[in-house]
């Protein structure tokens, strides 16, 4: 389930960076500000840059293809919640095993009693009869 979070929380800074970066407008009228220069930086988020080339960035239309994937990102949160009820599941069912192994355990030590009571109150009948 851990293999989802990290995930789901990269895809929630990459969708919050790329709202920052390329606001939808609520009006259908162009803005006049100049566009803003937006690049995104692996090595600021803990993602492994090789020592070749330290200034990797992702630039305008690079970053904008990417920004279009995280419209992707209620699949990961779904997926990550499907996990999570799996999960969930699982432990409902190993919770219920234990206790249909302890109740079958309780039930031999229960015959095997009443069966030692029998034998004892036969013998006792048997000496005094």
């Amino acid at each position: 389930m851990l293999t989802l979070v990290i995930p789901c929380m990269s895809v929630y800074i990459l969708k919050s960076r790329c709202d920052e970066a390329f606001p939808e407008s609520i009006d259908s009228v162009e803005q006049t500000s100049p566009p803003i220069v937006s690049c995104l930086t692996p090595g600021s988020y803990g993602i492994p840059v090789p020592k070749q080339k330290p200034d990797v960035k992702i630039c305008q239309d690079r970053f904008k293809e990417l920004c279009t994937l995280t419209d992707r990102s209620y699949r990961y949160i779904g997926a990550l919640v499907g996990s999570f009820l799996v999960v969930m599941g699982l432990i409902h069912f190993l919770c219920s095993l234990v206790a249909n192994y302890a109740h079958i355990k309780d039930g031999r030590k229960l015959c095997d009693y009443e069966e030692a009571i029998c034998e004892e109150i036969e013998t006792s009948k048997l000496n005094h009869g």
